[in-house]
C-alpha cells in the first residue's frame, strides 16, 4: 500500500504466516539477521564472532572468563543468546579449558547488564579476570560496577563486548567490541533486494565480523 518496491526486513522476527502475507504483495522481500526462515538473508555468524571475542580473551592469558548471556524467554534473544554461547564454549574447549561456572543470564539491557554485574564482580573470592558479554548494552553496565566496587578495567578486569554500537565509544567507556559492520550489512541488503528486483536468484550472504581492541582488555593480572 506504500508503494515500495522491495521490502528489507531488520533483525525482526516474522513468523511463516506474516513472510506469507508480506510474499503475497509480489514485492521482493529480504532480510538481515538470519531471523526469517524462508527468504535470502544477510547476517553474522554468531559462533564464529563469539569464538573470535573469547579467543581474545584467552590469548591474553585469561583463564577465569564468564560469558554474559540473553533472557532465553525472548524468542530472537534466545538464537542470539544460544548461538554466542555455543561459540564461547567452543573456544574455551579448543583451549583445553575447564570452567565449571561460566554463564550469566541478562536481559539484553543495561538493567540487566547491571545486575548480572552485581553478582559477577561483588565477590572478590569468585570474581572473573574477564568478561564476554553478548552485546554492548549488557557491557556497559559491567564497567559501571566495576568502577562502583573500585575494581581497575583492565588492569583487574577485562571487558569485552558485541556490536560495537555507540555505547561502545563514549566518555566513559572506549569498549573492545565485536564489530558486525553495519553499513556492509545494509550495502549488502539493499544490493541484494536490488538483484532481486532486476530478476536474481535469492542468495543468504554471511558477513564476516571485526574484533575491535580498544582499552577495556588487556593481559591477565
Amino acid at each position: 500500500r506504500k508503494r515500495v518496491d522491495a521490502v528489507i526486513a531488520v533483525t525482526i522476527a516474522l513468523s511463516p504466516h506474516e513472510v506469507q502475507m508480506l510474499q503475497a504483495l509480489g514485492k521482493p522481500l529480504a532480510g538481515i539477521g538470519g531471523l526469517i526462515p524462508g527468504i535470502p538473508s544477510l547476517s553474522i555468524d554468531d559462533i564464529e564472532t563469539a569464538r573470535l571475542a573469547t579467543e581474545h580473551l584467552i590469548s591474553l592469558g585469561h583463564r577465569r572468563i564468564m560469558h554474559v548471556g540473553g533472557d532465553q524467554s525472548e524468542q530472537m534473544d534466545f538464537r542470539v543468546h544460544s548461538a554466542r554461547y555455543d561459540g564461547f564454549k567452543r573456544a574455551v574447549a579448543d583451549a583445553g579449558l575447564d570452567l565449571e561456572d561460566d554463564f550469566r543470564e541478562a536481559e539484553f539491557s543495561v538493567p540487566g547488564g547491571y545486575q548480572v554485574g552485581l553478582s559477577l564482580l561483588g565477590d572478590p573470592r569468585t570474581r572473573p579476570t574477564a568478561i564476554f558479554a553478548a552485546n554492548d548494552r549488557s557491557a556497559l553496565p559491567v564497567l559501571e560496577v566495576a568502577a562502583e566496587f573500585g575494581i581497575r578495567v583492565p588492569h583487574d578486569l577485562s571487558v569485552i563486548g558485541y556490536d560495537d554500537s555507540r555505547l561502545a565509544v563514549g566518555p566513559h567507556a572506549q569498549m573492545s567490541t565485536i564489530s558486525q559492520n553495519a553499513a556492509e550489512m545494509a550495502e549488502g541488503a539493499v544490493s541484494g533486494a536490488l538483484d532481486l528486483l532486476a530478476g536474481g536468484a535469492p542468495q543468504d550472504q554471511v558477513l564476516k565480523p571485526t574484533l575491535v581492541r580498544r582499552a577495556t582488555t588487556a593481559p591477565a593480572p
